[in-house]
């Protein structure tokens, strides 16, 4: 996905009196100059001896005597992007560079770099070294996708279903269960993420790392869940109407009259509890402000702590689903954004979705999820600009501003 090569000053000083070595450090260039290639591309610098101050030099002192190498340094080497590493600290191998120009036989390995896409259904180990190439150089990375919240937690229409079954019971006044949001036992957004994380930070050697996790609160789940309680404020209207409709009664005897009270007391008992156990999940007891974003927050954030993952700051941002520009976007892409030490931001689209796993409970680990049609799942790099800055808009997106409830 994402390729790495390090041109140090000394190959510089070898080309400079070898023109075949020359010739076949062109042809790199000639290979890699595509702009697909040059957004996945990386150059790196020593962080400590300054490759690219070395590479000014050196273009100074060849300017009118060597064209070729002067305009390779110029236009290729110092117009390439790049991130600094201490060289030094590690072998290329740790480091994984594809790419290291240092001696004369450096040059004779093929070079060979693909378009940045990667279809699903894959190996785990493909997976792997797909996501940590993409994410090897980055200070913070932020997964985004409109269904984290919704698809991981029963704030949703399995919510609404769930509230439904307990006025049935509470109507037939059987025993029921008053509603709390939670995490969803089988959840394929929740093995993802984990599993993505796992892959990030199993080799990684950038202790101040920030993870962000970014999904909205859709709208019309606010609005299924407004509708539901003045449903039952309706239903509470309805028990006292029946309450008065059974005092007024002139021609049940006393004690059916009564008997039909306390149940219908009981009943309003019942779904009052049930109106209030909705309501203070998005509302705060104390002062009945908005509750709803820190609640779901916290609920799925202890999904993804790891005793493993402590030294990394992990965090989750709930934002508005809609855009506050003129343009009112919408919140529905899927993907990956990389920032890198040295500002260089990289998009990765998941296609469908971040959801690349099947959660199997029962199981120790979830698998990868086969392909479905044209909206397979996949693994790309968007590599032009202007796509990239539309891919990434959620990313710009307003915190969270909770609806307001009339009733």
């Amino acid at each position: 996905m994402i390729k790495s090569f390090v041109v140090t000053p000394n190959f510089l000083k070898i080309l400079i009196s070898n023109e075949l070595l020359l010739k076949e450090f062109k042809e790199f260039y000639l290979t890699v100059k595509n702009k697909v290639f040059r957004e996945i591309l990386f150059l790196i610098d020593d962080e400590k001896e300054n490759y690219r101050e070395q590479y000014q030099i050196i273009a100074k002192e060849i300017a009118g005597k060597n064209n070729v190498l002067f305009y390779l340094i110029q236009d290729f080497l110092l117009k390439s992007k790049f991130e600094k590493i201490d060289l030094k600290s590690y072998s290329p191998t740790e480091l994984d560079i594809d790419f290291f120009f240092d001696e004369a036989k450096d040059i004779q390995n093929p070079v060979e770099i693909n378009i940045p896409y990667q279809s699903l259904p894959t190996t785990e180990e493909k997976l792997k070294n797909c996501i940590q190439k993409f994410t090897k150089y980055a200070e913070k990375i932020i997964i985004f996708d409109p269904y984290i919240a919704q698809h991981m937690t029963n704030f949703s229409a399995k919510g609404i279903s769930e509230i439904r079954s307990s006025m049935s019971k509470i109507k037939k006044a059987k025993e029921y269960q008053n509603f709390e949001i939670k995490i969803m036992h089988k959840c394929n957004h929740k093995a993802s993420i984990r599993k993505i994380l796992e892959l990030i930070l199993i080799n990684n050697k950038e202790k101040n790392l920030k993870i962000e996790i970014l999904s909205p609160i859709q709208d019309k789940d606010q609005n299924i869940f407004h509708k539901i309680l003045k449903e039952i404020q309706e239903y509470k209207k309805d028990i006292d109407m029946r309450l008065e409709e059974n005092e007024n009664d002139t021609t049940n005897n006393e004690n059916n009259k009564e008997n039909k009270k306390v149940f219908l007391l009981k009943e309003k008992e019942n779904i009052n509890d049930l109106f209030n156990s909705i309501y203070f999940q998005m509302f705060s007891k104390d002062n009945n402000e908005p509750f709803l974003e820190r609640n779901i927050s916290n609920k799925i954030l202890k999904c993804f702590q790891n005793i493993k993952w402590n030294d990394y700051k992990i965090n989750l941002k709930i934002v508005n689903e809609y855009g506050a520009d003129d343009n009112n976007h919408q919140f529905y892409r899927k993907g990956i954004l990389v920032n890198s030490k040295n500002n260089n931001k990289i998009v990765m689209c998941f296609g469908k979705g971040i959801d690349i796993y099947e959660d199997f409970p029962t199981k120790k680990e979830p698998k990868l999820r086969k392909s479905r049609g044209k909206d397979q799942f996949h693994l790309e790099i968007i590599t032009d600009p202007v796509k990239k800055k539309q891919y990434t808009t959620p990313t710009r997106f307003n915190s969270f501003t909770q609806k307001t409830l009339n009733i």
